[in-house]
């Protein structure tokens, strides 16, 4: 889920509030979607990664 300016801070504070584990990425030179092949190459395997440790 991508999020700018205080909903993210809003959703990250309730994720460790409620224990819940997550992985913030921010890509200083993307806007609301990552279009950028460089950064889509970084995204994608720590998506994979992280949903294999959620849902093993």
């Amino acid at each position: 889920m991508g999020l700018d300016g205080s909903d993210d801070r809003e959703v990250e504070s309730q994720l460790k509030e409620a224990g819940v584990p997550y992985e913030k990425i921010a890509f200083e030179d993307e806007g609301h979607g990552i279009l950028q092949i460089k950064n889509q190459k970084v995204l994608y395997p720590r998506l994979a990664e992280f949903f294999l440790r959620a849902l093993g």
